[in-house]
């Protein structure tokens, strides 16, 4: 019986993330798709700058490094020519546009992570509305683009890595075994292989904008 009432309250505590997390999760698909949409109109209208013209010769002429630049910027200006076979300022922003929105799922899943699915949510609306982000980062095509990208990844899998029970309010993590046994002591880290991921995404930053190894240091 004992058993029976120790277990209720964790199942209302369960039914109660489940039922916060969907209307969470369509707030974040209308705030990332609305966001998408507004930016690829002021993209399609919006005249290419010197510097995004710049960069589609980086995309025509591609190689592993550049005078001032990494790859990554040609790659991500290039991908809407190649897959249109149309140059134009819209055409040369896709990837901009594409790995913006991504920059954002991520910094919704960190925020998720580390303090809930409102922090979560509330991060990824400020950041959307932020108009240096939006503009500079999630409309124009720049090295900065991949890089948000990379370190957003490599700042997720640090999260999951470092602080995996810092999610009290996600339905996968309300229930863990030291909880059920009374163990409240802080939990021994073992690394996984979330590190070599980390790795890996620290490296492609290092791909995207020479700042990268800044980044590098202080992980």
């Amino acid at each position: 019986m004992k058993s029976t009432d120790r277990q209720t309250p964790r199942r209302n505590q369960a039914h109660r993330n489940q039922a916060s997390i969907r209307p969470t999760f369509g707030a974040l698909f209308y705030l990332l798709l609305g966001g998408l949409v507004f930016r690829a109109i002021i993209a399609y209208f919006l005249p290419a700058g010197f510097d995004e013209a710049y960069y589609f010769l980086y995309s025509q002429h591609l190689n592993w490094s550049y005078f001032d630049h990494p790859p990554a910027v040609a790659w991500s200006t290039g991908l809407g020519v190649w897959l249109t076979g149309t140059v134009s300022p819209f055409t040369l922003r896709w990837g901009a546009l594409g790995l913006f929105t991504g920059s954002l799922w991520l910094l919704f899943a960190t925020g998720r992570q580390l303090f809930g699915q409102k922090a979560g949510l509330l991060s990824c609306a400020i950041a959307s509305l932020t108009p240096l982000f939006f503009i500079s980062f999630g409309i124009l095509t720049a090295p900065d683009n991949a890089l948000i990208v990379c370190w957003s990844v490599a700042l997720l899998l640090s999260a999951q890595d470092f602080f995996p029970q810092a999610s009290h309010q996600s339905l996968s993590k309300s229930y863990s075994p030291e909880s059920a046994s009374g163990d409240r002591s802080m939990p021994v880290y073992t690394p996984t292989y979330r590190l070599s991921l980390i790795s890996l995404a620290l490296g492609l930053a290092c791909l995207s904008k020479y700042h990268g190894v800044l980044l590098c240091g202080v992980c």
